[in-house]
């Protein structure tokens, strides 16, 4: 089966666009070069091989029907209300609340990937479509992991604002929350000469996040398989604990995340970079799935939390209809 993938890494001028075969696979499967995708749970795993340059004019789109699926604000209340319920007993210290926004578009898949490189040179841009996945695009600002021989960096990020607000002592722990899960990701894959930076503010669009560099070293240069998979989902978009928060997550959510809160990344001989499907959306006929949500704790606040999640889906919105 065919897919088209074009991305362009954060920083870089152009993108690259590529067709190959795609086909599922599992975490036990060794894929030395192309394109990785996870869904958020780990069922869905693609691979496409055998890439080859081709040009974005070329590519075909896979679109589904229109679907119903917007959740209003009365059941993301429910849910919400569940979660704040959870978070009152001891088994959990948070829990990501996603949901579905979906928006009438005017441009087509490329003229909206072209759109997000122009407007967002700080994040990792993709433009993916198969029959098997469906069309969607990104502009995501978290790096998941970066591998190049026995090097490795990653990032924890958290938090959400404008550039007009102040950061709450809520989104400050939050995100040390991220990076300490982060840490010990890290000391359990036996890694050496782990170094993080100061917590800054980060651009990502009209919005800001919290961010905080990590590095370390590897035993072995293949590691970055597994140190990848401890890694995803991170509490930045699952929650803690990681495993319980999962659970309670596919149990409670009204929609299936499917790709967003996955993964999606480049393998390479020597190099490979994977980043969390963030700011995402999959195109049906006529319209734009956009998945948000954001980390739900006990101090949390219904309409701070819905606000944030109309935010952060105009950071793609905004260029559906220009």
């Amino acid at each position: 089966m065919i897919a088209y993938f074009a991305y362009r890494l954060p920083g870089e001028s152009t993108a690259k666009s590529f067709k190959g075969n795609i086909s599922e696979i599992s975490k036990t499967d060794n894929i030395t070069k192309g394109v990785l995708i996870s869904s958020f749970d780990g069922d869905q795993m693609y691979a496409i091989t055998d890439l080859e340059p081709v040009n974005l004019l070329a590519f075909e789109f896979h679109l589904a029907e229109n679907t119903n699926i917007e959740q209003p604000k009365s059941e993301y209340e429910q849910v919400f209300t569940a979660y704040k319920s959870a978070l009152n007993s001891p088994d959990y210290e948070k829990l990501v609340l996603s949901r579905v926004k979906i928006k009438d578009r005017n441009q087509d898949p490329l003229q909206i990937f072209n759109a997000l490189n122009s407007n967002y040179s700080n994040t990792f841009n993709y433009l993916l479509s198969a029959e098997s996945t469906g069309t969607w695009l990104a502009a995501t600002p978290e790096l998941l992991l970066k591998s190049k021989h026995n090097t490795i960096n990653t990032v924890a990020l958290a938090g959400t604002k404008t550039p007009k607000e102040n950061w709450t002592e809520k989104e400050k722990e939050e995100q040390h929350i991220v990076l300490l899960e982060i840490l010990k990701v890290l000391q359990k894959n036996n890694c050496a000469e782990v170094h993080h930076s100061e917590t800054y503010t980060a651009d990502a669009g009209k919005i800001q996040h919290l961010k905080t560099d990590i590095s370390a070293v590897t035993n072995n240069k293949d590691d970055w398989k597994k140190i990848l998979f401890d890694l995803h989902p991170t509490p930045a978009v699952c929650g803690l604990p990681t495993d319980k928060a999962k659970t309670f997550i596919l149990a409670n959510e009204k929609h299936d995340r499917s790709l967003y809160t996955g993964f999606v990344g480049l393998v390479e001989e020597n190099t490979q970079q994977f980043y969390v499907n963030l700011r995402c959306m999959q195109l049906t006929a006529t319209q734009a799935q956009l998945y948000v949500g954001g980390g739900i704790t006990l101090p949390s606040k219904l309409d701070q939390e819905w606000e944030e999640t109309e935010r952060k889906a105009e950071t793609l919105g905004r260029f559906l209809t220009e």
